[in-house]
């Protein structure tokens, strides 16, 4: 996160191109359930066609039997009334049968209308869910390409890294070295001028005055001889830790 460049995090692209997958996923499910129920509205548009189809032409059967019906009648009744009866007869079912093909009409285009506009709903949804699939594929293309410049920049720190402790290690090497010179100037000043003496089990040792020393030349001898803390240490604590240090490895 802390080579990212500012803006949202991986994490949270890479959630919200799963959000948007799941919504795409969603959508394409609802796109194919009103493609299903356009379907099943169509088929019930051809069944409700070829029941009204059905409803006409037995209305028709029934109107021309009635029809024939009230022809036999008339002329048994009278010859000079078949004509009329007949003619009255048909002008009704004639009506009766317009009244059922409109209805049919009617119950046919409401069907088919219904049909479309479910066919319509169902295209409409598909091409949400096709938009909601290619924002989810941008979502995650960008994810990827975030997460791709995030691992170039860490190689690219790593590496920084990696120099930055190589010229440390060399620094420290001179330092150690510069130390070793001071401990040697040090050793010969002691010789030639520590005033110091005190004698231990018959044998007189000489004590080098760090009191004279620099606190860089105290440093870089603490660095020769590994005093822990060194770096935050005075010169008092220096020529303390230096002392004990000496003392220690006379032991």
């Amino acid at each position: 996160m802390d080579v990212l460049p500012v803006g949202d995090s991986i994490e949270l692209r890479l959630q919200r191109a799963r959000a948007a997958s799941d919504e795409a996923q969603q959508a394409e499910e609802a796109a194919v359930h009103e493609a299903e129920e356009a379907k099943a509205r169509s088929d019930e548009a051809r069944q409700v066609a070829e029941r009204c189809r059905e409803y006409v032409r037995e209305v028709e059967r029934e109107q021309a039997q009635e029809v024939s019906e009230k022809v036999a009648e008339a002329r048994r009744e009278a010859d000079a009334r078949v004509e009329r009866a007949r003619a009255s007869a048909q002008t009704d079912a004639d009506r009766v049968v317009q009244q059922a093909k409109a209805e049919a009409d009617d119950r046919v285009t409401k069907a088919r209308e219904e049909a479309e506009a479910a066919q319509s709903k169902a295209k409409q949804t598909m091409a949400e869910a096709t938009a909601s699939l290619a924002e989810a594929r941008r979502l995650a293309d960008e994810a990827t390409e975030a997460t791709k410049a995030a691992a170039e920049e860490a190689h690219r720190q790593a590496a920084q890294l990696a120099a930055n402790a190589d010229r440390e290690a060399r620094s420290a090497d001179e330092r150690v070295a510069e130390a070793e010179k001071v401990r040697s100037r040090a050793s010969a000043s002691a010789r030639a001028s520590v005033s110091v003496k005190r004698k231990r089990n018959g044998r007189t040792q000489s004590a080098v005055d760090f009191s004279e020393m620099t606190r860089t030349d105290l440093l870089n001898l603490a660095t020769a001889e590994d005093v822990k803390g060194r770096s935050a240490m005075n010169k008092t604590e220096l020529v303390t830790a230096l002392k004990r240090s000496t003392r220690s490895k006379r032991r």
